[in-house]
Parts: structure tokens; sequence; C-alpha cells
């Protein structure tokens, strides 16, 4: 690729144009799978360095992240734990009760091969927004999940319906309390489908025991006119919390998924030696082992109280934005370790309440008093992996475990009037349960308080997350909220690059929204910061020169657009230039610098090196933007075999798409009329269903 000149340091241009941000959106942001993330803007960290003037975090969890911090807590380090993991099957033979205890609870579930016999067989979602239909279909006992076009009033499709992507389905996610998942296969690719199985009531259910109360519906984030349909690819870290172990590679789309379900390890370590030792000790009594030996296997119930939320944080506490420390993975994660030294989590929040997110149980536990005035209180003070209670037992358990701190007569209402209301259970006004942003589902309320009102279902940090069409005109102000404390032996260096990247995601999470305008504006000087501060790499590089490239679109119409518009240009292709030249090969920072590489190379009309950088990316990644774009550039570069089997493979990613389908009847124009005709007529018919009203289904 040509060499573009870096930029000089100048005071940030990115900003330009960010203000008029209220109605932008951008293709494919919305469907990114809690991709690594986490922000910035203020810092919730113990400072390492004294010179280092970053003004800390203002949140209502500051105390309880502060009590954590103490570099005095004792924390198992990963580096000595290098023991393989064996499965849980292994644990089966000596922990029997423990391991049926195990098969009671939801971990047990959060990941399984599907089984026609154990799943609908049939079914359909009609989604009137986009217009698509959803079908499960059973071939010879091998599970399908099709797309296709509605295309009449009523919502049926014709006698040859256009089916814009169909495949097999490979895994079930979720453990049904909630919700349940797929997983379907696309060669070496995972995606998301569109299908989920939620578990609210369904009164059409019938005595179909597969459906039971559930219902169907497209899966969350796909409720919109312009879903992802089967272009969401499933990487490594969003099956770190369905999954057991994986095979991984260097690129975050292929792996191997070794272990289905989270097993016995991922809360008690690796058991290699643990299993070595003790058949040994069976084998050949005690003088067969290693007097030296030290068990690897780790007793939650021993740990202290950032050794425990980190076991369940792994998981459980999981932010809008996450980033991971640099040189880090959350597979290197063992129990006993700070999961902070491995990834950090932020939200952004609008006024003083943590989030009322599916899994924003984390900082609204930091927020409650009851948390805040114990030393002690965790998850597992009301949670016990393998304690399964149900119905009026779980009801006098829950109540139980808040009577070990608070006496039965402590609460300000009388005992008849809590009978009369919730039958004296304190969960149900102190924790109360509210709609969550997944459909069809709830979530408990975990900042145990005293709730006057029930919390509102359309929160100001609910609407902080929604499109800008809903926004208040009332721009509030926005709170950066670490999620977890920085660890003391993190360098101000990296906490200062941790905090910028996840500034920039949470701008990218809510890209659009007015009220994120400061957080690219703060992105963008951080980021700078930290090149300057020596502490930059590809990722920074290529967060930079996408953060430029996102302001193009938005500069203001006048006489100096053009020059804005170069400037901001060279700004991304200088940045996108030092990324290429890092260290990543395969991540998602190369990625990002190829795609704006390859998008100036094509506006420049310089298809040879705009078709490299497609060509490398449709490798790295499965978008149909990526497969479109390089079959343009080999029809201008006279490959026209090329640019066909490029711009077919982008209508098997999304057959939804009307261009693809008329560029593809360009480019087939004079080989093959018929053909041609045949492809204008599909894109006409799709045009046709995107000019109707749409109805909410």
């Amino acid at each position: 690729m040509a060499r573009i000149p870096h930029p000089k340091w100048v005071t940030l241009v990115l900003v330009l144009g960010l203000t008029l941000m209220s109605g932008c959106s951008r293709s494919g942001d919305s469907d990114r799978v809690s991709s690594s993330s986490a922000t910035n803007g203020a810092e919730a960290h113990t400072k390492s360095d004294s010179s280092d003037d970053r003004k800390p975090l203002q949140s209502s969890t500051d105390a309880s992240l502060r009590s954590l911090s103490a570099s005095s807590l004792p924390v198992v380090s990963s580096e000595s734990n290098d023991a393989a993991y064996v499965g849980s099957d292994r644990c089966m033979s000596c922990h029997q009760q423990r391991h049926e205890s195990y098969l009671k609870s939801h971990h047990s579930r959060s990941l399984t091969r599907v089984d026609a016999t154990k799943e609908l067989t049939e079914g359909t979602i009609d989604h009137g927004l986009s217009h698509r239909r959803y079908e499960i279909v059973n071939r010879d006992g091998q599970l399908w999940h099709r797309e296709t076009l509605m295309e009449s009033p009523d919502g049926g499709s014709p006698a040859d319906p256009l089916v814009m992507a169909e495949f097999p389905v490979e895994y079930a996610m979720g453990s049904g309390k909630f919700a349940k998942g797929y997983l379907v296969r696309d060669g070496k690719y995972l995606l998301q489908s569109p299908v989920t199985w939620y578990a609210g009531e369904n009164p059409d259910a019938g005595e179909n025991p597969l459906i039971g109360t559930g219902v169907l519906g497209v899966s969350p984030g796909y409720d919109s006119p312009g879903n992802a349909g089967f272009g969401r690819a499933v990487t490594d870290e969003c099956m770190f919390c369905h999954s057991g172990t994986l095979t991984r590679t260097d690129n975050r789309h292929f792996f191997t998924v070794t272990e289905l379900s989270i097993g016995c390890e991922r809360c008690h370590g690796p058991g290699e030696s643990h299993v070595a030792h003790y058949e040994k000790l069976a084998q050949n009594g005690p003088d067969g082992v290693d007097p030296a030996f030290r068990d690897s296997i780790v007793h939650p119930g021993k740990l202290n109280r950032l050794q425990s939320e980190s076991l369940c944080g792994q998981c459980h506490c999981q932010g809008e934005a996450q980033v991971p420390v640099a040189g880090r993975s959350e597979w290197e994660f063992r129990p006993g370790d700070d999961f902070a030294r491995f990834k950090m989590n932020y939200d952004a929040v609008v006024g003083d309440q943590p989030n009322n997110r599916f899994v924003g149980h984390f900082p609204q536990l930091h927020a409650s008093k009851c948390y805040q005035e114990s030393e002690t209180m965790t998850c597992v003070t009301c949670h016990n992996p393998h304690q399964h209670a149900e119905g009026s037992a779980l009801q006098e358990l829950q109540r139980q475990q808040c009577l070990q701190c608070h006496q039965d007569d402590s609460c300000g209402v009388p005992v008849a009037v809590r009978i009369e209301r919730n039958a004296n259970q304190c969960v149900t006004c102190h924790m109360p349960s509210t709609k969550s942003e997944v459909p069809h589902t709830s979530t408990t309320n975990h900042r145990i308080a005293v709730h006057d009102d029930p919390p509102a279902t359309d929160s100001a940090n609910d609407r902080a997350s929604s499109s800008a069409s809903t926004q208040s005109r009332i721009v509030p102000e926005i709170h950066i909220a670490a999620l977890q404390h920085t660890p003391a032996a993190m360098t101000s260096g990296e906490a200062a690059r941790i905090q910028a990247l996840g500034t920039y995601w949470l701008f990218r999470k809510h890209l659009g929204d007015p009220r994120m305008a400061s957080l690219a504006r703060t992105a963008g000087d951080s980021m700078q910061e930290v090149i300057q501060s020596g502490f930059g790499n590809e990722e920074i590089h290529a967060n930079l020169a996408m953060l430029a490239y996102l302001q193009i679109p938005m500069v203001p119409p006048g006489p100096d657009q053009q020059a804005t518009v170069a400037v901001l240009w060279e700004w991304a292709m200088g940045f996108a230039q030092q990324a290429l030249e890092g260290d990543s090969s395969a991540g998602e920072s190369r990625e990002a610098a190829l795609e704006v590489a390859g998008r100036f190379f094509y506006r420049a009309g310089q298809h040879q090196s705009a078709a490299a950088a497609y060509a490398e990316l449709t490798k790295l990644r499965r978008r149909k933007e990526d497969w479109a774009t390089l079959g343009i550039c080999l029809a201008q570069l006279g490959d026209v075999q090329g640019s066909k089997s490029a711009l077919r493979e982008s209508i098997r990613i999304n057959g939804g798409d009307p261009d693809l389908y008329e560029t593809l009847a360009i480019v087939m124009g004079t080989s093959d009329p018929a053909e041609s005709k045949r492809l204008k007529s599909i894109a006409e018919r799709i045009r046709k269903q995107w000019g109707r009203p749409t109805e909410t289904p």
C-alpha cells in the first residue's frame, strides 16, 4: 500500500462535527457483540504514579472499589497455576454429590449441542419491521434456521419464497431459565441466529413440552428494520461466558470448543495436577506421591472478597465497554486471581444510579448500603452454585439470608402489611424485578434498598443506550463508571491506555447519541496522550484511525468542507498505517486499520490497493461489505470472474440487500443477460417490501 505521511501533532481536529451526531449512525456498529471494549473520561483506580494528576472517577461505586484496591490483599497469580484443564467429567468419579448438584445449575447448561429430539423442530417468526420471516426447518434430524423475504401484505410468502440465508444449527446457548439462543455454522464461522427462545408466557403453547410456556422471538438487538440477519459472527470473547474451554487461534473468529458448558474448573481452577496426585495416591498410597505437592484446586469459600468477586465477575460483571490488559486475555484468568489484571469493564451512566442492565448486578450491589457496610458480603453470600432451592423453600432461604444481618423487627413496615403485600418476602420489596433490555425477560435489581416507587422501565440509563430518535432534548451529564478497581501493580501508563480505549469503545457503543459526543473528544485527546507517553500500540493507532474516519460524514456543509475532509482522511490514513506496521497480524486492530485504508483507496480510485486491503479483510472476518467492495474493485481491474465470486459471497452472507443483487447484475450484464435480469428482479422484490409501510409485529 502507498505510504501516507503521519500527521503532525496539532490540536485535535477529530472533534469536528461531533455535536451534530444526534442523527448519525453507522451500519454494523450496533451489531457488535460485546466487543472488546471499556471506557475513559475519568479514572477509578488507585494511582501508582504520584505525578499523575488525572481526576478520580466520581460514581456511587467509588467507596466499594477503593476498599478492594489495597495491594495487601492476597491474590493467587495465574502464573503460579499452570496446570492443564481436564474437563468436568474427570471430577465426577470422586465428587459424585457435588457433580450432581452442578448438573442442576444453569452453568451446566450454558452451551449444548443441538439435539433435534430436545428442541423445537418447527417454528416461524414473522418480523414485520425487517420484512423477514425466520423459520426452523428439520432436515433428516438436522435443524436449520432459514431467513426468507415476507412479500404479501398479510405476512405470507409466494410459492417461490426468496431465501436470503439458511444455515445448520450447531449449538444452543443459554440454560433456558431466561432464554436460549442458537449458534449456526457457516464453514469455519459460528454465527448468532436471529432466532431465540424466550422463557416468557406463551398462551398458545398448548401441550408441546418443548415450548412449555416459552415463546420464539428475534434475538436481542435484532428487533429493527435493518437487523443483522445471519451477519453476526461469534468470537472467542462471546464464548467466554458460555463455554467451558476453547482451543483458540490468533484470530478471534476461529476456535474449537473443547468443553461445552461452564464446568467445575471455571470456579475451582484447572485440575490436571489435582487429578494426577490423587490418582497416584489411590494407586500407590502415601509413599507414591510427591511430598511437596501443592494442590491447584481452589475452594471459592476460602477466597477473600476481591478474589471471590473476580471469580463471579469474569462473566457476571460485563460493562458496556470492555478492554483487555495489554498482552493479556481473559482466558488466562484462574480462580483466585484478580480479573482486573486481565480485563477492565466500564459503563456510561446517566445521573447517579448504576445501569439497570441484564448484566448490571455488580455496580448495583456496590451501590448498596448492605454491601458498603459489610466487609465480607459478596455474591456467594446469597448465591451458592451447589444449592438449588425452589418455590417456598427458595423464599424461606432468601429470607434467612437477609436475617443473617437484619432483625425481623427492623423493617419499618408492620408485619401484617408485609404479609399482605408480599408474603413477608424481603427481596420482593428491596430487590424488585424490572424489565430488562433483553426481550421478554426481567432482571432483579441488586441495589438492595428501600424503593419507594417501582423502578421505571424507561429510566435515564435505559434511554442512554437507545436510539437518538428517542433521546430527551435535555443533555444530562454522563459519568464513566469503572466496574472494577485498578490493580495497584498496574502502571499509570497502562491504566491511561485502558482508560482511553474504554472511552473510545463507549463512544462506539453509543454512536449516534448526542450525549456521548464528549466521549469522542476525550477519547481522541487521551489516545494521543498515550502515544506521546510512549504507551501507544497498534490498537491505539487503529482506533484513532477509525475515530477520524467516523467524523468525515459529519463535516458540516460549507466552503471549507473539502479541506476539512482531506485533513481527516490524512489523520485516518496516518494512524491506520501506524497500526498496520505494528505486531498484530489478525486482531481486531488490524481489521479496523485495513477497513480505513481500504475505504481510502477505494474512494481515491486506487482499486489495486483497495482490493489488496479487502482481500486480506475477507480472510480475517465475515462481512458482506468487505466482499462487496472487493467485488467492485476486481470488476474495475478487469477481473470479472473474481468480481462475480466476491459479489456472490456477499449475497450469500446477507441476501437481503438489493444493492448487492443490482451490482452483480451490472457485472454479469454482458456475459449472462438472463442471469442479470433475474438478479434485477430479485432486487426489485426486496425494494418493493422496503417501500411498503411497516407494521410493528
